[in-house]
């Protein structure tokens, strides 16, 4: 979104940028305590990304990105759909993220494809805190996650 035109000011496109950065900060702090061992934020944080990311989707398809399509289908829907597409992969990401990281059942490791979503590459591992940094740029491709030490 721009910087200059005033639309950040309308409050629906204002209360949208303001839960996607912070999603962003989430996902920022979640690296962050992963690089400073601190296991105890490592696990509590990817559950609070998971909670913001799903209400904002929620936001955005059910109400802006349906009407836009409701308006004009043909015009917006080669933006919207890949957007849609975007938070299925990440939620298959949050989704398959290990036990301890979320808080519900077993986990799917996912594999990093950093340019997909322009997300970078972390390559922070730390099994023992049962999160692994680069999670954070899906693939469709899913393998066994291994086991944490837990």
């Amino acid at each position: 979104m721009c910087q200059y035109c005033g639309c950040r000011d309308m409050p629906l496109l204002r209360d949208y940028t303001t839960e996607h950065e912070r999603a962003v900060n989430l996902g920022g702090d979640a690296i962050r305590a992963l690089d400073a061992d601190d296991r105890d934020a490592a696990r509590r944080l990817p559950a609070r990304l998971a909670i913001e990311l799903r209400s904002h989707w929620r936001g955005e398809e059910d109400g802006l990105f349906a009407q836009l399509l409701d308006t004009d289908r043909d015009l917006f829907a080669g933006c919207i759909d890949p957007l849609i597409a975007e938070h299925r992969d990440l939620d298959a990401v949050l989704t398959g993220m290990p036990r301890s990281a979320r808080g519900s059942a077993p986990s799917r490791r996912v594999s990093p494809r950093p340019r997909r979503l322009g997300v970078r590459r972390v390559p922070t591992r730390r099994p023992e805190v049962g999160v692994w940094a680069d999670q954070m740029t899906p693939t469709t491709e899913h393998r066994q996650f291994p086991p944490s030490a837990e």
